[in-house]
């Protein structure tokens, strides 16, 4: 079985990116939160996800043709940007 790093790293591959940053929390992620993820790979878009019933952002930027993947709590992602949409 493959894990949340190769299925993030074959997903952006296939749009055409490489991986830069990936914060090894992803790898807590299950398959419905995962799937959030991998859908936004192309809006580079961040992302609410649960680990633990806990509220995170999974921050999805690029750079040149890197994209790159941190995580943060909620709670920061509100003190840095603001309210979550």
């Amino acid at each position: 079985m493959k894990t949340n790093k190769e299925i993030i790293i074959n997903k952006i591959k296939s749009e055409g990116y490489t991986l830069g940053i990936y914060d090894n929390a992803l790898d807590k992620l299950n398959k419905q939160n995962l799937k959030k993820v991998l859908d936004n790979i192309k809006y580079v878009s961040d992302t609410k996800v649960f680990i633990n019933r806990k509220p995170y952002i999974v921050e999805i930027s690029e750079v040149d043709s890197e994209i790159d993947f941190s995580i943060i709590t909620l709670d920061e992602y509100e003190r840095r940007y603001g309210k979550w949409y």
